[in-house]
């Protein structure tokens, strides 16, 4: 009885479902059409900017999105298309690319579900059923953010759907004739540096002048003053972005972090990063291992900004509290400088002196010589101009006695002597001198006593 009533309930719910199992696969809005024009995401990357098309060109490492549309429509009157948002729409969906030119710099195409905002230009257009639609995105291989060049792009992508009941092929006008640039474009304003890099050419972004101030999109506080005589276009940005890394490292620090491009210009510049009336005082730099290294400024207590004297728009980081990082500020080779606005003289961050102080570095060397077990005979008194042709040649006599020490055997030590050259040995020498003589009379008086004995055993004298 029981079975029965089992099959008869299996039998109920098979009838109940019968419907749902059988029914068409089909979405209400299904993919129709591919919109011509790409958009690229806003500045934060949290969603596609119908504000911001990519003009027919796409930055490095960047990805471009195509909305895609369907014909169904809520209000006939009023709407052509409307934006695909259903998943079922954009399930199982294959691309095919034909690329006649630049398919080298392409990294990834798909169909992926994004939240934009704004508007598309096109009122037949709706996009309101939903704040997530899908789109056609193709990313450009990432290059260095600060390459000038450009390339092009050019070819056909389609779409295909083998499942469902709104099932199409690649031959039914899902394709979209994708052509444009993959590079870096200009800036919306000249002489504004950017969050996301941008291509800065001269007399169009900026003037050839001895002189040109570029403020920041990230910060307007913050600005860099550099001489832009005969210089080339160059790719600039920069952000504020925290990084949660080296946070971590710093755990008892207050950071504030800058990071730029990496953007080299021909000449060196000043950088004016503001801190207001706060204590960051410590300044770092970020190699391309992600470590930190200090870096010489000084503070400019009227614009309340660190200001570092350079000429690349590299990664920097302004901490409260001192950090335990690389210190590469002691090498000599660096003889920028920097205006101290508050004593109004150029000041040496690779000396940490001003103008009127005498720089380590131009004192002259103290030659010593090198360490020796015996003490040469003290070299008589003679006049100023001995004394400085002295002075002259001690150079060339401590390098010639480095390289006799490593000459001769390490019980040896020989002392060049600092009148005339002569060579002396030590009592070292006289010791081991004295030992080979001696072990040589005693092999040879033992040769004698051997002789001896056997001359005597034949009767032979």
């Amino acid at each position: 009885m029981k079975r029965i009533f089992s099959f008869f309930m299996a039998a109920v719910m098979v009838f109940i479902m019968t419907p749902t199992l059988f029914a068409d696969d089909v979405a209400d809005y299904s993919i129709e059409l591919i919109f011509e024009e790409g958009y690229l995401l806003d500045e934060d990357d949290r969603y596609v900017d119908f504000n911001n098309p990519a003009d027919d060109s796409v930055p490095y490492g960047e990805t471009v999105y195509y909305p895609l549309l369907s014909e169904e429509v809520t209000d006939s009157s009023k709407y052509d298309f409307t934006a695909v948002h259903e998943t079922l729409a954009a399930k199982k969906v294959k691309i095919k690319t034909d690329w006649d030119e630049g398919s080298s710099y392409i990294d990834e195409l798909s169909v992926v579900r994004k939240k934009f905002e704004g508007d598309l230009d096109d009122e037949r257009i709706d996009t309101s059923l939903s704040k997530y639609v899908y789109f056609l995105s193709i990313t450009t291989k990432q290059r260095s953010k600060t390459t000038t060049s450009t390339n092009e792009v050019y070819g056909t992508v389609m779409l295909k759907k083998t499942s469902g009941a709104d099932k199409f092929d690649y031959d039914e006008g899902r394709e979209l004739e994708v052509a444009f640039d993959v590079g870096y474009t200009a800036p919306e304003d000249s002489n504004l540096i950017p969050i996301t890099p941008a291509l800065f050419e001269p007399e169009e972004d900026f003037d050839e002048y001895d002189e040109e101030t570029f403020d920041f999109e990230a910060d307007d506080d913050s600005y860099f003053v550099v001489n832009t005589n005969n210089q080339k276009k160059i790719v600039l940005g920069l952000d504020t972005d925290y990084d949660d890394d080296i946070g971590e490292q710093y755990p008892e620090a207050d950071l504030m972090f800058f990071n730029g491009n990496g953007g080299r210009f021909n000449k060196l510049g000043y950088l004016y990063l503001y801190t207001g009336d706060s204590d960051y005082r410590y300044t770092y730099s970020i190699n391309d291992n992600g470590e930190l290294e200090k870096v010489s400024s000084t503070y400019d207590s009227h614009d309340e900004c660190v200001v570092i004297r350079t000429r690349t728009l590299g990664r920097y980081v302004l901490s409260d509290v001192k950090l335990n990082v690389i210190d590469n500020t002691d090498d000599k080779s660096n003889t920028e400088v920097v205006f101290d606005n508050d004593t109004q003289q150029n000041y040496n961050p690779g000396t940490g002196g001003y103008p009127w102080e005498a720089p380590d570095y131009y004192q002259p060397a103290v030659v010593t010589a090198p360490a020796v077990v015996a003490s040469s005979p003290a070299a008589p008194a003679s006049s100023e101009p001995e004394k400085i042709e002295e002075k002259k040649a001690a150079p060339e006599v401590a390098e010639t006695a480095v390289k006799v020490e490593k000459a001769v055997p390490e019980f040896a030590t020989i002392l060049i002597g600092e009148n005339d050259g002569d060579i002396t040995a030590d009592a070292r020498m006289m010791l081991v001198v004295a030992c080979c003589v001696g072990a040589a009379a005693c092999v040879l008086g033992l040769i004698l006593c051997v002789t001896s004995a056997v001359c005597k055993k034949h009767n032979k004298y």
